[in-house]
């Protein structure tokens, strides 16, 4: 099996910043059908996040992450700037789709 993440805007195929189309894919984990998510339960918990952006991150900079890994703290640091970058994203998402639909 593959573990390798691939970030790709196939439906507009151009570029974001990489916290939109993070903040896209958190967004559309959640349960879509009838277009009615329940984002305070199914939106990833900051556990699923982390797993998630670190994951990200080993692939995106093999180096800077293993540099990382001698220090939790400023795993933390990263990790909760990110999910900030990816929250403020989360809003232009939703603006995104409802401007689209």
């Amino acid at each position: 099996a593959n573990d390798n993440l691939k970030l790709i805007d196939f439906e507009y195929a151009g570029w974001n910043p990489r916290a939109a189309d993070i903040a896209n894919t958190f967004c559309e984990h959640c349960n879509m059908t009838n277009l009615c998510p329940n984002y305070e339960t199914e939106y990833p918990t900051t556990q699923q996040q982390n797993a998630f952006l670190r994951s990200y991150l080993r692939q995106a900079d093999p180096a800077w992450s293993a540099q990382l890994d001698n220090n939790e703290k400023q795993w933390d640091d990263v990790l909760s700037a990110l999910r900030n970058e990816v929250g403020r994203f989360t809003l232009v998402s939703h603006m995104q789709w409802a401007v689209w639909s």
